[in-house]
């Protein structure tokens, strides 16, 4: 911070619940959860990528069978070996075991 600006004060500001930001849509409790980790000011209690992507929200990605008719569904599953490195342990939650099988 700038030291000859250390006498500025700042109005605090609540923030608005999701809840009440998403009123209209009225989305799905997982989603405001996911979100809710998203974008938390601090990074330190912030969600990590790999994380988010093994939260429960995208569950039904990982299932067998998950497809949209409107359009194609890219491959959802292709991470490379340096992706997958950071953390091993989550790799068969990350990966399916019926996509697993499919690429041996």
């Amino acid at each position: 911070m700038n030291p000859s600006k250390a006498d500025v004060r700042l109005p605090t500001i609540r923030g608005n619940p999701w809840t009440r930001v998403f009123a209209r849509q009225k989305p799905e409790p997982l989603f405001l959860d996911l979100i809710t980790q998203m974008l938390t000011y601090s990074p330190k209690t912030r969600i990590q990528p790999i994380d988010a992507l093994l939260h429960p929200y995208f569950d039904d990605l990982r299932k067998e069978g998950f497809s949209n008719q409107n359009f194609k569904t890219p491959n959802l599953f292709d991470f490379n070996k340096q992706e997958l490195s950071i953390k091993p342990e989550l790799y068969s939650k990350l990966v399916p075991q019926w996509y697993q099988k499919l690429n041996k």
